[in-house]
């Protein structure tokens, strides 16, 4: 032990020893100074992030908002198209009886079978995309994310296969009077409506069914569904307004 302790004192009290001292401070300062660096370094990418994740957030908001504006509007055109609807099908007893009235007055009755793509909203899953795409997990509000990618994407997937629904119907009945009426070529070729087709369209009962099953299909179930994903996408609004208001 009187050994070691000798060894000790000489290591330390000769040049050798001072500079064992000194190489093991650098040694600890260049440590520190790396854990340092890394942890400034960490902090700064942190922060990046989070301006990233909040810039991304904003377009997201953004992209809700015109979603919300275009399914009110869209919602408000299947209104008046349910009342124009209604008004076709009645007879002019019933118009002046129940004062119905032609909200959309540029559409005709045969009209509503054309495979119209632009008849349908115009809604995208961008945001969706953009959420998925996005890496909001150190985000105190990724889960509210996650939701609102999820009823997104279930919404719209409804939406979308009742307008297949819609569109199979009309291609089928469109198809029906192709082959079973001459006059459905001239009308399809220019809208034309001769003598013939403007008898079946007043008078033929099946015209009136296939306009009442058309109406129901997009003014009662493709409306639901639009409506369901207006209710949802309001909340998650209103909701991801407030976390914004506070960043």
């Amino acid at each position: 032990m009187k050994f070691f302790n000798s060894f000790r004192r000489k290591i330390l009290g000769s040049g050798f020893g001072k500079y064992l001292l000194y190489a093991f401070g650098e040694i600890i300062l260049v440590v520190i100074g790396i854990l340092l660096a890394i942890s400034i370094n960490d902090r700064y990418a942190r922060d990046d992030q989070a301006k990233k994740n909040l810039e991304s957030t904003r377009k997201i908001y953004q992209q809700m908002q015109v979603d919300s504006m275009e399914v009110t509007l869209y919602i408000k055109y299947l209104d008046e198209l349910r009342e124009t609807v209604k008004y076709l099908i009645a007879s002019e007893e019933d118009r002046e009886k129940k004062k119905l009235k032609k909200p959309l007055s540029a559409v005709s009755r045969l009209e509503l079978f054309a495979d119209r793509d632009s008849d349908y909203i115009n809604l995208s899953n961008l945001v969706a995309i953009q959420i998925e795409n996005g890496d909001f997990s150190s985000t105190d509000y990724a889960q509210l994310l996650f939701n609102i990618q999820v009823d997104y994407s279930n919404d719209l997937r409804a939406i979308f296969d009742q307008e297949d629904v819609i569109q199979d119907n009309n291609k089928r009945f469109n198809s029906y009077l192709a082959d079973n009426y001459q006059w459905y070529l001239e009308w399809s070729s220019n809208l034309n409506c001769n003598q013939d087709c403007m008898s079946f369209i007043r008078s033929d009962k099946r015209f009136d069914g296939m306009l009442a099953l058309y109406s129901y299909e997009k003014t009662v179930i493709y409306q639901g569904r639009l409506e369901d994903f207006r209710d949802n996408l309001n909340i998650n609004l209103s909701r991801l307004r407030q976390i914004l208001k506070n960043k």
